[in-house]
């Protein structure tokens, strides 16, 4: 499933991530954007339409690099499990000031949590953690921070 437009998971937790760690050190993006690229086999094609739209990957290079993504910003543990206690913590940085939208982010960590128990193939993991995340978003109606 490809999902068009503004996808509030990549949006919101990689923003999150970024600038949280940019705080306490450099992080170069792109370099991250490349190694996940070199790493998962996903071409250049793959990347740009990420980068460019941030829709959710449908080939299976491009869903490895989501994992891949997902993995250098916490969002997925390096073993390729989703990391609720992470992604919780960028969570409570993007929504400190609205404990509402917090209490919301938590039902959509926990709820996606569930979803993904089963799924084995980091690749797989990312994808469903993407989708459920973006759809379980809406259906609370939490928006960007």
């Amino acid at each position: 499933m490809v999902v068009c437009g503004v996808n509030m998971l990549v949006l919101v937790v990689i923003a999150a991530v970024v600038l949280s760690v940019a705080a306490q050190q450099p992080f170069d993006v792109q370099k991250m954007y490349k190694e996940c690229q070199r790493e998962s086999n996903a071409t250049d094609e793959e990347l740009s339409a990420f980068q460019k739209s941030q829709s959710i990957p449908t080939t299976q290079h491009g869903k490895c690099l989501l994992a891949c993504i997902f993995q250098n910003t916490g969002v997925m543990t390096s073993d390729g499990k989703y990391n609720v206690d992470g992604v919780f913590n960028l969570a409570k940085q993007s929504y400190m000031k609205s404990p509402e939208k917090l209490a919301k982010a938590r039902k959509v960590v926990d709820i996606c949590a569930e979803q993904v128990k089963s799924a084995e193939d980091e690749c797989e993991v990312a994808v469903i953690v993407a989708n459920c995340t973006m759809t379980t978003s809406m259906k609370l109606g939490l928006e960007s921070a």
